[in-house]
């Protein structure tokens, strides 16, 4: 417990330099610098003051084998005990998701254009097909009364996969699934004839879910025993 009360102060300050040091680099680099590493340095610019910092990486491995002992001894004990370590798991398999999902996850565009399909996804290097296609059928964009600022846009887009058709709409804050890929709406081009689109896929994204259900099921088993000997 000590451990993990010490892992979540350090977490809070390693997020506080992060914020601070995002001014100087960034978002996306302040993420992969302070997070994404075993061992950083506070600041990113060149001055004479530097802190040695345990990365994110480093401190999520710690997290990962403090939690399999704290798993370990909790299911040995009784069956509240066996209701602390299925939280604990949860709390695991949360971490674990992340990690795969930074491995795993493929992040895609897909660029449409009015009234034609594509089954063509763009990765940062390279191309990949899909096994259907989609069409787009029509986009618009709607402003904000008495300006030229876009409130919002959509795609009407049919999937066509095994020669049927599925006509689905995704938005600015409407992502919508087919297959196993994600598509959310990006930007667009050419007046509205053209609309590009995000695509996101996840083999990890069942794991929180599981999270979850262990989260609910050990906090019944350990209440549910206290309660029972309250009863008695």
């Amino acid at each position: 417990m000590k451990l993990g009360v010490v892992l979540m102060l350090y977490a809070l300050v390693l997020v506080f330099l992060a914020t601070l040091d995002q001014v100087n680099i960034g978002i996306q680099a302040a993420q992969a610098k302070y997070f994404e590493s075993f061992f950083c340095i506070f600041p990113s610019s060149d001055g004479w003051f530097k802190i040695p910092l345990l990365g994110g990486a480093f401190i999520g491995v710690l997290a990962v084998i403090n939690l399999c002992f704290s798993i370990y001894q909790h299911s040995r004990t009784n069956i509240r005990g066996f209701g602390f370590a299925m939280v604990h798991a949860s709390l695991l398999m949360l971490i674990l998701s992340g990690f795969l999902q930074y491995f795993w996850r493929t992040s895609a565009t897909l660029v449409l254009y009015e009234g034609k399909a594509n089954d063509v996804l763009f990765l940062e290097k390279s191309t990949l097909k899909l096994p259907y296609q989609v069409k787009l059928v029509k986009f618009t964009r709607e402003d904000w009364e008495g300006s030229s600022i876009a409130k919002g846009f959509s795609s009407e887009l049919i999937f066509i996969a095994d020669d049927k058709e599925v006509a689905h709409t995704v938005s600015m804050n409407n992502p919508i699934r087919f297959g196993s890929w994600t598509f959310y709406q990006m930007s667009y081009g050419e007046g509205g004839k053209q609309s590009t689109l995000s695509a996101v896929k996840n083999p990890a994204k069942i794991l929180p879910w599981i999270s979850i259900g262990l989260v609910f099921v050990g906090m019944i088993i350990m209440y549910g025993q206290k309660l029972s000997k309250k009863s008695s």
